[in-house]
């Protein structure tokens, strides 16, 4: 939002690049999310029903590799509306931090941005 907001201030053209999602978590096999399960995780911890070595391991699984949270949280709706005002490159909000389409994405950002 700050970003966008500093944008409109400038009255310049702007082309929004944000900083992707991480990867998935991975748990026994499993894809978790980096907020969702935690949470979950912790109920079953409270309840009984995990042991809290498996939190743990969970845990430490759920953030490999830089990027904002992968669920659908404020940093990636907020991707995601930039992306669908036009403000943001195609597939802006899905590319991995990590994934090397990403540099090919700001610079292709960079080319528009100069034609502008």
């Amino acid at each position: 939002p700050a970003l966008l907001m500093g944008a409109a201030s400038c009255n310049l053209p702007t082309i929004a690049v944000s900083g992707g999602p991480m990867l998935n978590g991975k748990f026994r096999g499993q894809d978790i999310g980096s907020g969702t399960h935690v949470w979950k995780f912790a109920e079953e911890v409270k309840a009984g029903r995990m042991p809290v070595a498996d939190f743990l391991a969970a845990e430490q699984g759920q953030s490999r590799s830089a990027g904002s949270c992968m669920t659908m949280g404020t940093a990636s709706t907020m991707a995601s509306m930039v992306e669908a005002l036009g403000i943001g490159m195609p597939d802006n909000a899905a590319i991995p931090a990590v994934d090397s389409r990403r540099g090919v994405l700001a610079q292709l950002a960079g080319r528009q941005i100069v034609d502008l």
